[in-house]
């Protein structure tokens, strides 16, 4: 059975690499999802792209400043406050009108986060065909392990290794040999993105989430990125 408990609190700060497009005016929004909407590092539709660095939970601030005409317009850039506090890619599907004055935060050209800049270990490299974590499990007697904080599951952890180290939106606690998909290690080696194929906490959990890397046995060794 995993544990629930209550959230905590956390910011991040990025590296980016902005490409090239026209400029759009900024607009607030709302996150409206009942699912914390994941935030990604650019839209999955291009190499390297897709890998989900954070989340926003709903009633969360959203400042777009940038909507490529490609992806069908389904897909929105900026700023994203609560406990991500930082720039990245969120689904418009995500978002409902807001209210206040937007603030220019990010880019208004579109900004492709490279992955290279949040993550030391990866599965699979882009281009490689593969789009999904890679079998792995959670081990409490895992190296390094502590067991105060072994299985715990969060939306939000400092993805770049420049900001704070406290993870935020707590989703609950894994067991102890319990099966996840190991996606990427983020940059300061602490944490690791695995998505559960058998949710069983409902909203506002999201199936992507973070674990500490030291607790985490994948079943093939990950690359390293650098």
């Amino acid at each position: 059975m995993r544990i629930r408990a209550t959230v905590l609190a956390v910011t991040l700060t990025s590296a980016a690499l902005t490409i090239g497009a026209t400029a759009d005016a900024t607009t607030r929004h709302q996150v409206n999802s009942t699912v914390d909407a994941s935030v990604r590092n650019c839209p999955p539709s291009s190499t390297g792209c897709g890998y989900v660095i954070g989340h926003l939970r709903a009633g969360s601030t959203f400042d777009a400043t940038y909507r490529p005409s490609s992806d069908s317009g389904s897909w929105a850039y900026g700023y994203g406050y609560g406990h991500y506090n930082n720039c990245g890619w969120v689904q418009n599907g995500n978002l409902a009108a807001g209210s206040g004055t937007p603030q220019t935060l990010c880019s208004t050209s579109g900004t492709s986060l490279l992955y290279t800049s949040f993550m030391s270990e990866v599965n699979a490299l882009p281009g490689s065909g593969v789009g999904d974590g890679s079998p792995a499990h959670i081990d409490y007697g895992h190296t390094n392990c502590d067991p105060a904080v072994a299985g715990q599951a969060f939306g939000d952890v400092d993805v770049f290794g420049t900001g704070a180290t406290t993870p935020s939106l707590y989703y609950g606690t894994l067991n102890d040999g319990d099966y996840v998909l190991y996606r990427y290690t983020t940059e300061n080696g602490m944490s690791a993105m695995v998505r559960d194929p058998f949710p069983d906490w409902g909203p506002p959990a999201d199936n992507w989430f973070f674990v500490r890397r030291n607790c985490l046995a994948p079943e093939s060794a990950p690359i390293a990125t650098g």
